[in-house]
């Protein structure tokens, strides 16, 4: 495994960049969305970092803000803020539905429902 994907496993702590947007979260968070189960999988079966930036912080051109939105649903399970909602609701669903996040999704539908 090259030194980037190495020192993140060891560490547990992992530093992405999503469409600009410079984001630290834990491995153990990142891993309940299968988009990110998929890419670590690959990583191992390379033994290299698959997705990286020129900073070695693994890169996912998506949007970042609404990306800190989903990561914050999974530390806290606390639903988006109301403005959030309102205004780029249809989005945020749209980046949950990328990265797998089922229970944001299922939290997206009930408000619609």
């Amino acid at each position: 495994m090259d030194e980037p994907a190495r020192k993140r496993r060891k560490s547990g702590i992992e530093k992405l960049n999503v469409g600009g947007v410079r984001i630290c979260t834990t491995r153990e968070t990142l891993e309940m969305l299968p988009y990110f189960q998929a890419l670590f999988q690959q990583e191992e079966d390379l033994g290299r970092s698959v997705q990286a930036d020129d900073e070695g912080c693994l890169f996912v051109d998506r949007n970042g803000e609404l990306f800190k939105v989903i990561i914050e649903y999974l530390r806290t399970f606390r639903r988006p803020p109301k403005e959030v909602l309102e205004t780029r609701g249809i989005q945020l669903r749209d980046e949950a539905e990328f990265y797998g996040c089922s229970e944001l999704l299922n939290e997206l539908d009930g408000l619609t429902n």
